[in-house]
């Protein structure tokens, strides 16, 4: 399998890279819990519905970490913690929760391993053998 692209013009006047085309994916469609504990119940024990049960308890239980500050690490995949989004202040003392903080993210690092060194490129455990292929064509104004 291969992910899909299609070029996309950059049409922000203020970059440096106005008018310059890059390489976009393209998502060919979404999969759902339910897909997937089916898809994992046929190369297991288990069935779907305690597939499912498991993914809506690990969210349930990840949900609880993170909002204890704490990093949710799944080997193989990632890590996931929360962060605070918020506006600059020159004089820490003068820094306000309420009026400062503007959201909460949460973050993604997927986990991978360096290769050739301690400069070399990541390869990242979720990618694996991917490979790069152009979007069917589309009539335009099709997403």
């Amino acid at each position: 399998m291969s992910i899909r692209i299609r070029l996309r013009k950059n049409e922000i006047k203020s970059n440096r890279n106005y008018g310059q085309y890059f390489a976009e994916t393209v998502s060919m469609g979404t999969v759902g819990v339910e897909q997937m504990a089916e898809e994992i119940s046929r190369n297991c024990t288990l069935k779907s519905s305690d597939v499912q049960g498991a993914i809506i308890a690990l969210q349930e239980v990840m949900a609880n970490h993170l909002q204890n500050g704490e990093t949710v690490v799944l080997p193989g995949i990632g890590s996931f913690s929360l962060a605070a989004e918020s506006s600059g202040v020159e004089d820490p003392g003068k820094f306000n929760l309420q009026r400062h903080v503007r959201g909460i993210k949460c973050r993604f690092r997927p986990s991978g391993k360096r290769q050739g060194g301690k400069n070399g490129p990541i390869v990242y455990d979720l990618v694996g053998d991917a490979k790069v292929d152009w979007v069917p064509l589309y009539k335009k104004g099709q997403t």
